[in-house]
C-alpha cells in the first residue's frame, strides 16, 4: 500500500480523531528523512479535496457545498461567512457574491472555492433567511432635495437614502434610527425611512442612546415591573432578620469608586495570632429576586449592568441596585456572607456560609484608603478604621504573593480615565492610577470566589463557572514567534504557564517592550467566559473559581447565590433540566458580557475621539506600540493611539521587516522599533471610524 493510500485508509476509520501532521507523521511510523515528503503529500490530498483541515488537524474531505450561518461584514465591503456547524471555518464572501445580504444577516451560500492550506473557502450567498434587522441607527446629513445616513456600525457598508419627505424632521448631525424599506443592490444605495430622532452627534447622551440603540440593549424598565418592585419594597425585613446571622456588631466597611452608587460588597475583618479572620458580605439580592420573577426575566434579558462613565444601564432597577440591596452605610442590609481563616500563608484554614444581616460603618472611596496606605495622608479619623485598613492591606500583600506564586498573571496595561465638564463635554483624559485600596478589594472577592467555587465543585453540585481555557496550540505558536522578535527564548510548554507569562511580564515592566509583551499575551489568551463546565481559569491560575461577589450587577453570581442559599437550606434535589438551565443562562450572558464590553470600548473610542478633534496640528509625545506592513501605531501618553502611514514619513521609503517587527528605512536604513519615542502631529481625526492619524515630527 503506497503512503497515499495508507494515510486515506487510517482517517477513514471509524475512531479516528483529528490529528496534526506532526502527530499522523508518528502514527503512520514516517521516518525523519522522508518526513517532509509526507507533508507534501498531505498537501496534495488537501489540494485535491481528499483530505480538509481545519486548525491544523487533518479529517477526511466530505462535499458540502450549501451551509447555513451568519455574514459578518469587513470595513471593506467583503465578509465572512460563519456556520452554524462550528467545526467549519470561516469562508470568505467577496462583495460581489453577497446577493444583497447585510452584516449579520442569517443567510444560506454555496461553496464556489475550496480551502486550501494557505487560504480560506469562498463562497457566495444564494438566499436570505432572515434579515439581522431594518433598523440602523446613524448620523443623518441633510441635502437640498434628499438625506441620507450614515451608520454607525461601519460594517453596514452603505449609506442610506433618504428622500424629502422621510426626515422626520431630523437635521444635518442628528443621531436618528432609520428603517431601511428598499435594500441596495449593485446599482443603487439601500432606501430608508427615519423613525426615530435621537439627537445632535455631540450631545453625551444622544450619544449613549444611540449606542444602546445600535447594540439592541435594553435601557428602560417597563412599567409592568412596578408591582413587583412595589411587593419588594413593603417586604419588612424584621421578620426575616430574627432567622440570619447577625453580624451588625461588626466593624464593617465597603469600598468603592467615588461615582459608586451599588454597593454590593462589604468587608469585615479581625486578626487572632497569625490568623486572618476575614468576611465577605455580599448583597442577598436573590433574597428579593425570585427566579422566574418578571424582575428576575428582565434581569437575565439584560445579563449585567453597563457602566458608561456616569451613565449606568442597570442589570435591575434603581430601586433596588441602589437602596434595598445595596450595603449602604448605617442601614441594616440582608446579605449571603463568607467567613474565612486564613493563615499567614494566604491558605484558607476554615470557611463558612451564612444567611446574615449586616449594618456598614462607612462608605469609603478607593483614592481615599489608597492616600492612607500609600501616602500615609491622614484622612481618617476613627482609629478603628485605621487599625482595619491596615489589617486589611497586611491580608492583601499575603494574597497577593500567593496568587503571584502559582502563577496568576498580572497584565500592566493602562486603564483610560476621562474627565468631563458640566456640560458633559471631554475636560481631559489621563491614565487611570490603580492604587492600592482596589487592590485590596480584588484580592478579597478573588479569595471568596475560589472558596465558593471550590465548595461546589467538592459537593459536586453543578453552577456556573468562570473559566479561561489554556491559550491554543495556533496561539501558543503565535506567541511563540512574537517573543522571538525581541530575543525572549520559550518553549510550548513556557508558555502554557501562566507564571512564565507573568514572569515575563515582571521582567519587562517599565521598559520600553512592557506594552508590546503585554499585549502580545494578551492576544493569545482565550477569552474568560462562564460554563457550567469546571475548567481552569488560566489568568488566575485556578482551579475552580466562580462569580459570587457582584450580584446586584451580574446574572451569573444571582444564579451561584441561589446555589449557595439552596445548599444553605439544605436543597440538594438537581432537577432534569438543570444542567441544560446553566448551560443556556452561560451562553446568554457570555453574549450580553461581549455586548457590554463593545459598547464601552466604543463609546470610549468617540470620547477620545471627541477630545482629540480640536487638536489638529498639535505636537503629542507618543511610544510605538506596534509596527505593521501598512504603518506604525503609537499611543500618547494619555492612552490615546494612532497610525502614522507610510507615505506619510517623507525622508525614506519604509519596508515592514515581519522578522524583527521593524520599519527600516530603504536607503537611509533608519529603522522605528517597538518601544521608541517618538514626537507626532497630529493629523487626522475621523469621527465616523473613530481612527486617529498623525505625522512625525521631523
Amino acid at each position: 500500500m503506497n503512503i497515499e493510500k495508507n494515510i486515506l485508509h487510517f482517517v477513514s476509520k471509524k475512531n479516528y480523531i483529528p490529528l496534526t501532521k506532526e502527530e499522523l507523521a508518528i502514527a503512520l511510523n514516517i521516518s525523519f528523512d522522508k518526513i517532509q515528503d509526507f507533508f507534501k503529500i498531505l498537501s496534495s490530498l488537501v489540494e485535491k479535496n481528499k483530505l480538509k483541515i481545519n486548525n491544523y488537524k487533518y479529517s477526511i474531505y466530505e462535499e458540502n457545498k450549501f451551509l447555513k450561518g451568519k455574514i459578518n461584514f469587513t470595513t471593506k465591503g467583503n465578509a465572512f461567512f460563519i456556520c452554524d456547524n462550528e467545526s467549519v471555518d470561516d469562508i470568505f464572501i467577496s462583495k460581489k457574491d453577497l446577493n444583497k445580504a447585510n452584516h449579520n444577516d442569517y443567510v444560506e451560500i454555496e461553496i464556489i472555492k475550496n480551502k486550501t492550506i494557505n487560504s480560506k473557502a469562498e463562497g457566495k450567498v444564494i438566499k436570505i433567511l432572515n434579515r439581522n434587522s431594518n433598523l440602523i441607527v446613524g448620523t443623518f446629513t441633510e441635502n437640498k432635495n434628499f438625506g441620507f445616513v450614515v451608520a454607525d456600525d461601519i460594517k453596514f457598508n452603505y449609506d442610506i437614502f433618504i428622500k424629502k419627505g422621510d426626515k422626520n424632521g431630523a437635521k444635518t448631525d442628528d443621531k436618528v434610527v432609520c428603517k431601511v424599506i428598499e435594500f441596495p443592490d449593485k446599482k443603487k444605495n439601500p432606501e430608508g425611512v427615519i423613525i426615530e430622532v435621537i439627537g445632535n452627534k455631540n450631545d453625551n447622551k444622544s450619544q449613549i442612546i444611540s449606542l444602546l440603540k445600535e447594540f439592541d440593549v435594553p435601557y428602560k424598565f417597563s412599567s409592568k415591573l412596578n408591582k413587583e418592585l412595589e411587593e419588594i419594597s413593603n417586604i419588612n425585613i424584621e421578620k426575616e432578620i430574627k432567622n440570619r446571622v447577625d453580624f451588625r456588631n461588626l466593624f464593617t466597611v465597603t469600598i468603592d469608586g467615588a461615582d459608586s452608587k451599588d454597593f454590593d460588597d462589604a468587608i469585615s475583618i479581625e486578626k487572632k495570632d497569625k490568623d486572618y479572620i476575614l468576611y465577605v458580605h455580599i448583597a442577598d439580592v436573590a433574597h428579593y429576586v425570585k427566579k422566574g420573577s418578571k424582575i428576575d426575566n428582565e434581569a437575565y434579558k439584560r445579563g449585567n449592568s453597563i457602566y458608561l462613565f456616569d451613565y449606568v444601564v442597570p442589570m435591575l432597577p434603581k430601586k433596588l441596585s441602589n437602596d434595598l440591596c445595596s450595603l449602604n452605610p448605617n442601614k441594616d442590609r440582608l446579605c449571603l456572607t463568607v467567613k474565612m481563616i486564613i493563615d499567614s500563608n494566604g491558605n484558607v484554614k476554615n470557611y463558612k456560609f451564612y444567611e446574615s444581616v449586616v449594618n456598614s460603618n462607612f462608605r469609603l472611596i478607593y483614592d481615599d484608603v489608597s492616600n492612607f496606605l500609600e501616602n500615609k495622608v491622614d484622612c481618617f479619623k476613627d482609629e478603628i478604621l485605621k487599625q482595619k485598613l491596615l489589617i486589611m492591606s497586611e491580608l492583601n500583600d499575603i494574597l497577593y504573593k500567593k496568587r503571584k506564586l502559582r502563577g496568576n498573571i498580572d497584565f500592566d496595561f493602562p486603564e483610560v480615565y476621562i474627565e468631563f465638564n458640566k456640560d458633559g463635554s471631554v475636560k481631559n483624559i489621563s491614565k487611570k492610577t490603580i492604587g492600592i485600596a482596589n487592590k485590596i478589594i480584588e484580592s478579597f472577592m478573588i479569595c471568596a470566589n475560589e472558596v465558593v467555587g471550590r465548595h461546589f465543585a467538592d459537593i459536586s453540585f453543578p453552577i456556573i463557572y468562570r473559566i479561561h481555557k489554556n491559550p491554543t496550540d495556533e496561539k501558543i505558536e503565535s506567541l511563540k514567534t512574537y517573543f522571538s522578535h525581541v530575543n525572549i527564548n520559550s518553549t510550548k510548554d513556557d508558555l502554557l504557564s501562566s507564571k512564565f507569562l507573568n514572569n515575563i511580564i515582571e521582567k519587562y515592566k517599565d521598559t520600553s517592550k512592557s506594552s508590546f509583551i503585554n499585549y502580545a499575551i494578551l492576544r493569545a489568551m482565550n477569552k474568560a467566559i462562564y460554563s457550567s463546565q469546571i475548567d481552569i481559569h488560566f489568568g488566575l491560575a485556578s482551579l475552580f473559581y466562580c462569580h459570587f461577589t457582584s450580584p446586584i450587577r451580574r446574572y451569573a453570581d444571582l444564579t451561584v447565590h441561589r446555589s449557595l442559599k439552596n445548599y444553605l437550606h439544605s436543597v440538594n434535589h438537581i432537577s432534569k433540566n438543570y444542567i441544560d438551565y446553566l448551560d443556556i443562562t452561560s451562553n446568554h450572558i457570555n453574549e450580553s458580557e461581549i455586548k457590554a464590553m463593545d459598547i464601552e470600548r466604543k463609546l470610549e473610542d468617540i470620547k477620545k475621539i471627541e477630545f482629540m478633534k480640536n487638536k489638529i496640528g498639535n505636537v503629542f509625545k507618543a511610544s510605538i506600540v506596534s509596527i505593521t506592513s501598512f504603518g506604525i501605531f503609537v499611543q500618547l501618553d494619555n492612552t490615546v493611539e494612532g497610525l502614522i502611514r507610510y507615505e506619510d514619513i517623507m525622508d525614506d521609503y519604509y519596508i515592514f521587516d515581519e522578522n524583527s517587527l521593524t520599519a527600516i528605512g530603504k536607503k537611509t536604513k533608519n529603522t522605528f522599533d517597538i518601544g521608541m519615542n517618538v514626537e507626532v502631529i497630529l493629523s487626522k481625526v475621523n469621527d465616523i471610524t473613530n481612527e486617529i492619524e498623525f505625522l512625525l515630527n521631523r
